[in-house]
């Protein structure tokens, strides 16, 4: 019986070697072409790429070759503005603004959630750079405005719950996204009724249309918010 086993055993590894080798040449080929990509060294998941090439028996002279064939120097020639700007006189801060606003006005245009969502989907912690844009009250209104575009975006979604983390539910209160997390719009929710207590009559109106606005995004924010208010008012004190 080991005789006949063995030479079957051997053809099967002969019939898989070279769908393994295919996979290989897959994953060089998907490597070397994210490489290729303009200033792709400047991408986050470029060591990725870079490793996961090498990991598929891949050749050392072709990823040097396709990291400074794609360089082009974008972010470099846009510190070199930067520099030049303020050479000419601008202050730091009205030139970090322009900078800041070019920005925004190109994420909001070429924004792409299958590929914000990679971040993720790869395995990846939250970057960096997400943390600072959380932190910073201009970035987190472009967040908030892409998240109003893209409500299916995990990387958005992931952002809106750091920032509701943070205590800032006055900010995501008229989020659509905000009522996508029950844990987001609860917090969302007790914050707006607290801040209900302490307004005078001249500010009521305002705030209780968006209170309307925010428990009628979907019909479990109504019906959960609608349980609240009634326990509310059958609690004393």
């Amino acid at each position: 019986m080991s005789n006949i086993s063995s030479p079957v055993s051997t053809t099967q590894q002969q019939q898989q070697q070279p769908q393994v080798q295919e996979s290989q040449d897959q994953i060089r080929e998907k490597c070397l072409h994210a490489l290729h990509m303009v200033d792709s060294i400047m991408e986050v998941n470029a060591s990725n790429n870079l490793k996961a090439y090498m990991g598929a028996a891949g050749q050392p002279l072709m990823v040097v070759r396709a990291l400074s064939e794609s360089y082009k120097g974008y972010a470099q020639m846009c510190n070199l503005i930067n520099t030049w700007l303020t050479a000419a006189g601008l202050d730091q801060n009205q030139v970090s603004s322009l900078v800041e606003d070019q920005f925004q006005s190109m994420i909001t245009e070429h924004f792409d959630p299958k590929k914000a969502d990679t971040i993720f989907s790869e395995g990846q912690s939250a970057p960096q750079w997400l943390e600072h844009m959380i932190t910073e009250p201009k970035w987190r209104n472009l967040i908030y405005q892409l998240s109003e575009s893209h409500k299916n975006c995990l990387m958005l979604n992931f952002a809106i719950q750091r920032i509701s983390d943070l205590g800032l539910q006055e900010e995501i209160a008229s989020l659509t996204t905000a009522s996508t997390y029950f844990g987001v719009f609860n917090r969302v929710l007790i914050g707006t009724l607290n801040n209900i207590c302490t307004l005078d009559e001249m500010s009521l109106p305002n705030a209780l249309a968006d209170l309307k606005k925010m428990c009628c995004h979907s019909q479990h924010t109504y019906t959960y918010a609608q349980a609240v208010i009634h326990k509310l008012m059958k609690t004393k004190n």
